[in-house]
């Protein structure tokens, strides 16, 4: 007898970076009893325990969630020579920004009176954010946007670029 359609629960809604959340897959029925396995994304296989009692299959896994994790879908098989079922969760999980600013050279070696484009590129969930600074040599130069021309760029602007994001 093929196993019944799995049910994968997480014992939170709410998840934020770093965050240990607890995934739990069950399976009723199947002859004989089903494996069950979790996985990421449809490959990567999430280590757990099975427990087994009278025809009920239980996997359970607890892991320390990654903003690599936000939007990933979590697979739970249950599996015996006669078929096999699944349940899929998306999750989605709040992590603060990752900035990287483009071109990524350091140094970055300029013509002077060359037009310059300076891009804040960030990562984060969630994606708004309240503001964005730039600042040049640790002093606030502009609040704007996600990219900072020079136009025509000058010996004078020579010095050490960042941006900084905060999100809600």
């Amino acid at each position: 007898v093929p196993p019944d359609k799995p049910k994968l629960e997480l014992n939170v809604t709410d998840i934020t970076e770093n965050d240990y959340v607890q995934f739990t897959c069950t399976s009723s029925g199947g002859y004989p009893a089903p494996t069950m396995k979790l996985l990421k994304d449809g490959s990567m296989e999430i280590t757990g325990k099975t427990v087994t009692k009278d025809d009920k299959v239980t996997f359970t896994a607890i892991r320390q969630m990654s903003y690599k994790d936000n939007a990933a879908d979590f697979k739970c098989e249950a599996t015996n020579v006669m078929g096999a079922d699944f349940a899929t969760k998306k999750t989605t999980v709040k992590y603060s920004p990752r900035v990287v600013i483009n071109p990524n050279y350091n140094p970055y070696t300029v013509i002077e009176n060359e037009k310059i484009t300076l891009i804040c590129a960030i990562n984060a969930n969630p994606d708004v954010y309240q503001q964005l600074i730039w600042k040049r040599d640790s002093a606030q130069i502009s609040v704007s946007n996600a990219k900072y021309t020079f136009d025509p760029i000058k010996r004078a602007d020579a010095g050490k670029y960042s941006c900084f994001v905060q999100n809600a």
